[in-house]
């Protein structure tokens, strides 16, 4: 059937269909039957009264002894290279196997004797020189045959502003320092500043991360801090190498007015939810949000107070602190985390929200599955919620295809759609890093981290849920508090309340208030 599908496009076809249209339709078509292929190319030599001898090159697709596409091609031309899909490789003739989803394109060169078939290459997936090698710099923990791909990436040639300007985006210049310095490769100015600049900024996080401990311990109110030095500590035994941006916390949401407190008296001043708020509107934006905002102005350190860990019920259930562990930062410097399954399950919830934009999300989800053996086995196999499990998947699979990390046992064969939605949005976010123009590269990864919070939702509460955070965020419930049960007016009046937000002085919008009244 497919034979005689490409015969008849290629006669009504108003372009010229040769060999290669012909093989390129043939393969598309064998995967989405899900038919066993295999795309050659190969070469002949013919003879021409004008040019003498030269080289003719021909496609064919065939399964097996059946040729799809490009007749026997075999009779005629010497293959000179072929592609395989994962998914016709079975373990041994005469079982039967069912067929695999594929993953990704492998690429083989054939001998020109004919001979057996050696990999030349494991492709990470497509992209920028520059992005493969600050892949290759982010797999943790260090390998020989890592540093001969840097090495060899740097030999191939790279342009190290573009470079620098991934590093700085995915905030992976610590982790790309040390890499490059390993495998014996020059390191551009512009990453040793990232690089120094992430190491003070983390032992600094780190430190006032302990005080933090301390002054919550004073007022007996149990506190768990997330990613950070802890992630840092499990993930990579070394503080400096993971860039810290702010403080992540976590009390129970009956100690969130106590909690607020101390940040107040540790000097913190409290950016959101506003001051001046009712204790109703207080108790509103708890019900609504999952953290709040501090920022030290002397210290320059920003601290998220959570009491959720996310802003969807029955996406990730909040630990209890009972089940919380601790991890030793520094000699007698123990702080309050998450445990590790509960840890990985966050990051990973977390990572796929936000489509992965950044490679160092990525880069500890791969240093925790290669910490041990089986860490990928053990974390599946604890893993029973559903939108849980998606998000795992997603990041277990993107690791694997960037970092090689090892799969579960028990993962399934066949990729879902779903699956292959988040993966392509995350790896469009991720690689919007590439993009010079910031216009470009604000598009591409708020594209991917719009609508990965859509895909990852697997009942209609949870998707219920995403458009309220997407059309009714809290500022907007703070401005406009509507009764119980007309929520949902929120969604119409998405523009009045931009308007209104936009206002350029305070003073107007008073006055209009004061109209109103």
């Amino acid at each position: 059937m497919i034979r005689q599908t490409v015969a008849l496009v290629v006669r009504f076809a108003p372009f010229r269909s040769n060999c290669l249209p012909q093989a390129l339709l043939a393969y598309r078509m064998c995967r989405f039957y899900r038919i066993p292929y295999a795309m050659h190319f190969g070469g002949a030599l013919e003879a021409s009264d004008e040019r003498g001898n030269h080289l003719v090159m021909h496609a064919w697709v065939c399964c097996g002894s059946v040729a799809i596409s490009g007749g026997s091609g075999f009779d005629r031309f010497a293959p000179v290279a072929c592609f395989i899909p994962m998914r016709s490789v079975t373990k041994g003739p005469g079982e039967n196997q069912p067929l695999r989803p594929i993953r990704r394109q492998r690429s083989y060169a054939i001998e020109a004797d004919g001979g057996s078939a050696k990999k030349t290459l494991a492709h990470t997936g497509k992209g920028r020189p520059e992005f493969q090698l600050a892949v290759a710099c982010a797999a943790w923990p260090p390998t020989e045959d890592q540093n001969q791909a840097i090495r060899k990436a740097v030999a191939a040639g790279i342009d190290w502003d573009l470079f620098t300007q991934i590093t700085d985006y995915n905030r992976i210049g610590g982790i790309a320092e040390a890499a490059l310095r390993r495998a014996g490769s020059a390191v551009p100015s512009a990453v040793l500043q990232q690089a120094r600049d992430i190491a003070i900024a983390a032992l600094r996080s780190a430190g006032e991360t302990y005080q933090l401990q301390q002054s919550f311990a004073a007022c007996r109110i149990p506190v768990a801090f997330l990613k950070g030095a802890a992630v840092a500590h499990t993930a990579f035994s070394n503080l400096s190498l993971r860039h810290s941006k702010d403080i992540d916390l976590l009390v129970a949401p009956e100690d969130v007015p106590a909690a607020w407190s101390v940040m107040e008296n540790c000097g913190y001043h409290r950016i959101f939810p506003p001051l001046g708020l009712t204790n109703e509107e207080i108790e509103r934006f708890r019900r609504w949000s999952k953290d709040s905002g501090f920022y030290h102005p002397d210290k320059r350190v920003c601290v998220e107070l959570h009491w959720r860990l996310t802003s969807r019920a029955g996406l990730f259930e909040t630990p209890d602190p009972t089940q919380w562990d601790s991890v030793e930062i520094a000699k007698d410097r123990a702080i309050t985390t998450l445990s590790n399954s509960d840890q990985f399950i966050y990051l990973c919830i977390h990572g796929t929200t936000h489509a992965w934009k950044r490679l160092k999300w990525l880069a500890d989800i791969g240093a925790l599955l290669n910490h041990r053996p089986d860490a990928a086995n053990g974390y599946w196999r604890e893993t029973m919620a559903q939108p849980a499990r998606t998000a795992m998947e997603v990041a277990m699979r993107l690791s694997s295809r960037l970092f090689s990390s090892r799969l579960p046992d028990d993962l399934p064969r066949r990729v879902s759609l779903r699956i292959r939605i988040l993966m392509g949005l995350s790896l469009v976010a991720m690689n919007s890093g590439t993009r010079k123009n910031p216009i470009a590269r604000a598009l591409m990864f708020q594209f991917g981290e719009r609508f990965a919070g859509l895909f990852l939702a697997s009942d209609p509460k949870l998707i219920r849920l995403w458009i309220g955070e997407q059309y009714a965020p809290v500022e907007d419930r703070l401005i406009l508090r509507l009764p119980r049960g007309l929520g949902w007016l929120h969604l119409i009046l998405r523009v009045p309340l931009l308007v209104w937000k936009a206002l350029p002085f305070y003073g107007l919008r008073a006055k209009v208030r004061a109209q109103s009244n």
